[in-house]
């Protein structure tokens, strides 16, 4: 499997390369997944040193006496010369044929972020809609706003997200005494758990959180560029300035109702009750959507969570996130 694995995944690459760039010898590596994560986190944050953790369902894979074992927590010690490993947690897996895997039950620790895709699964989703698991849990004691499909299945979406926080808090805790350092990097996939990352900073009032906006799998190409970047040629790495690194390519608009507009007829609109789709700049990198690609609505509408969702084809219980200017944000939300 591995073996097809690979060649698929370096046939993909071939492809995209032989379209867009000139190259003479293309070699492939691939080995530190963990560690690229610490070097998108490290290195976009404004820190001078910090404790990086590296939480996800499972990421980069190593041998020991013919058994397979996967990285599922990985902590580091970052400065601006160099990041170290400090601890690291594996699982044995047995793969199957699609790019996927199976985790043994005595294989070791089981992945904050695998914890939320098993549930996810058994729930009739994907094993990557750990995001509705969080969303469902926050509904415990406000059953009564749920559909009774979902109502029975509160309790247990609790159940992981609180597991995984108190499991994530100690280590918290633990690695940031250890070292010292009262700054936090947190990336890998569990990162985009923004229930617990608002946990962790209320908790921890005395430490300082970077949340690697790009946390998940599609920051690990920024990783490995500034690992290749620093260590091979030496070079200081320049951090990104905000997440609006993809496409400003226009999209084919023909088949929907589309116009160019401004702000204030925007506002307008919203005010009268309708849903907006808003094309802007360039697109967001990684899960959220930051204002160029987005869908917006007037929070003072009483059915507008059902309605957005309805048109986004999304469970009923799905939440949506404020939009005010920087000014007013702890006006409105309970953050600092």
């Amino acid at each position: 499997f591995l073996k097809f694995d690979q060649e698929r995944i370096q046939n993909s690459l071939k492809k995209l390369l032989d379209d867009n760039f000139d190259y003479d010898n293309l070699t492939y590596t691939y080995s530190e997944h963990h560690l690229y994560h610490a070097y998108t986190g490290f290195f976009n944050s404004p820190f001078a040193e910090a404790v990086c953790i590296i939480l996800d369902g499972g990421g980069g894979e190593k041998v020991e006496n013919n058994v397979r074992l996967l990285e599922v927590e990985s902590i580091y010690a970052a400065d601006r010369k160099s990041i170290t490993e400090v601890s690291k947690k594996y699982h044995t897996v047995i793969y199957t044929k699609y790019c996927g895997c199976l985790y043994s039950p005595a294989g070791g620790p089981i992945a904050v972020g695998q914890k939320f895709g098993k549930l996810a699964e058994s729930l009739g989703w994907t094993h990557f809609d750990g995001g509705k698991v969080m969303g469902l849990a926050q509904y415990k004691g406000y059953e009564s706003e749920v559909s009774e499909k979902w109502r029975p299945h509160i309790e247990e979406c609790y159940n992981v997200q609180k597991e995984t926080e108190d499991e994530v808090i100690e280590i918290i805790r633990k690695y940031s005494e250890d070292t010292g350092m009262n700054n936090i990097v947190l990336s890998g996939g569990y990162a985009l758990n923004c229930v617990a990352n608002y946990k962790f900073k209320k908790l921890f009032p005395h430490l300082n959180f970077y949340i690697d906006p790009i946390c998940a799998d599609a920051g690990i190409s920024i990783g490995q560029s500034y690992y290749y970047y620093k260590e091979r040629y030496k070079r200081k790495i320049i951090p990104l300035k905000d997440s609006y690194i993809g496409t400003q390519s226009p999209l084919n608009l023909s088949t929907l109702i589309s116009k160019k507009t401004s702000y204030g007829e925007i506002a307008q609109l919203l005010s009268e009750g309708n849903v907006i789709a808003l094309f802007q700049g360039k697109a967001e990198a990684g899960y959220r959507a930051l204002g160029n690609r987005s869908i917006l609505m007037d929070p003072r509408l009483p059915d507008g969570r059902d309605r957005l969702n309805n048109i986004k084809g999304r469970e009923d219980f799905r939440p949506f996130a404020g939009t005010v200017l920087q000014e007013y944000a702890s006006e409105w939300f309970d953050i600092e």
